[in-house]
């Protein structure tokens, strides 16, 4: 059976993805939210991080190898003898590539790009530890990027608006030991994670209750399809000046009801981040968490297939949800990585007997559990 868990987040993130700077949500007057996002599958390896993810994800996947074909087949009639400009590929959905790749790409793809990889340890610490996180974090908040190059031979990047999603699966140990380096700069915090608690999983022997178990893969792509189709047709269209510069793009705001009950929803953050009784390391959590409901709220908000820009209260309430999940499973995180980082100190520990060891390992599991 699939992890519930795992194929979930990633469908989130596909759809935030795909979604990109085409959606818009005004919280309040001059404070707004995008739908780009970062996530992370956590668990160990045979935990069912790969399936779960490949189901959530091929539909997408085949949707964005059409735009490569076409992208293929325009480039075997184009000439560089032709008036028309070299074809275009606007595929979205990146592996993992060069920061000139993804800002290249982001520039072709106004509403933004994902980059989605199956092992993101190697990414995190290419990023934080290469020095390249700073674009990324400029994409992460919409932000313009410049890229200027020495080479006369090389053409300077800009990118206005960039929008970035990430998403890939990671152990617990690799998350651990790449998580301190990237929590100064909030490069960390901004990971939706999902994390699940360990467990055997077994195979289903009988073939009946195996088939009846399975997703429905072709409600499934029907369900996708139809999601892309309508938010392509509603979104996908802005407004342009004679020099093809974005005037506006649509925009979703909340009801009186809705945004009163999502800054109430904010201030509580605010007094659990100042109680004192909250760990220290979840204090930028619940701030990126604030964005993060908005952004779920209306993504169920067209999930529903609501027609109206108005996003109503039931789906802040919804989006609440979700958030309260995160939240627990970063917290689950930090507690977990607190535990392995005590185990390691016994392990290294030259002045305990072997025997001291094992006891005083088995007391912190029961005091920490």
């Amino acid at each position: 059976s699939l992890n519930i868990d795992f194929m979930s987040n990633a469908f989130i993130i596909e759809c935030m993805g795909f979604l990109g700077n085409s959606v818009r949500l005004e919280i309040e007057d001059g404070r707004s939210v995008q739908m780009n996002a970062w996530a992370m599958n956590v668990g160990v390896s045979g935990q069912g991080k790969s399936p779960a993810e490949e189901v959530a994800q091929s539909a997408f996947e085949e949707l964005d190898e059409v735009e490569t074909y076409k992208y293929r087949e325009l480039c075997k009639t184009w000439s560089k003898e032709s008036k028309e400009p070299h074809p275009i590929n606007q595929a979205y959905r990146l592996n993992d590539a060069t920061d000139e790749k993804r800002i290249s790409k982001m520039g072709i793809i106004e509403r933004g790009v994902l980059i989605s990889v199956d092992e993101i340890s190697k990414f995190l610490d290419d990023e934080i530890n290469g020095g390249t996180s700073k674009t990324l974090l400029s994409a992460y908040s919409n932000k313009n990027i410049s890229q200027e190059r020495m080479s006369e031979h090389i053409a300077d990047r800009f990118v206005t608006k960039a929008g970035l999603s990430i998403f890939g699966g990671i152990q617990p140990k690799s998350l651990y030991e790449v998580y301190d380096s990237g929590k100064a700069s909030g490069f960390m915090a901004r990971f939706l994670i999902a994390f699940p608690k360990k467990e055997l999983l077994l195979r289903e022997v009988s073939r009946a209750k195996r088939k009846a178990m399975f997703v429905d893969s072709v409600h499934y792509d029907r369900f996708v399809r139809e999601f892309v189709s309508r938010t392509e047709s509603k979104h996908f269209y802005w407004q342009r000046d004679n020099k093809d510069k974005v005037i506006s793009k649509p925009t979703h705001f909340y009801t009186e009801e809705a945004e009163e009950y999502f800054l109430t929803l904010e201030n509580k953050d605010k007094i659990k981040m100042f109680s004192g009784n909250t760990n220290s390391a979840m204090a930028p959590i619940y701030t990126k968490m604030v964005d993060y409901r908005a952004k779920f709220s209306v993504l169920l908000h067209i999930l529903h297939g609501e027609e109206s820009e108005e996003v109503g209260i039931k789906y802040v309430k919804m989006a609440q949800e979700l958030c309260d999940y995160y939240i627990f499973c970063h917290n689950k995180l930090f507690k977990d990585k607190n535990i392995e980082s005590s185990l390691d100190n016994i392990v290294g520990d030259k002045y305990l007997s072997m025997e001291q060891k094992v006891w005083k390992m088995k007391d912190e599991v029961i005091r920490t559990r």
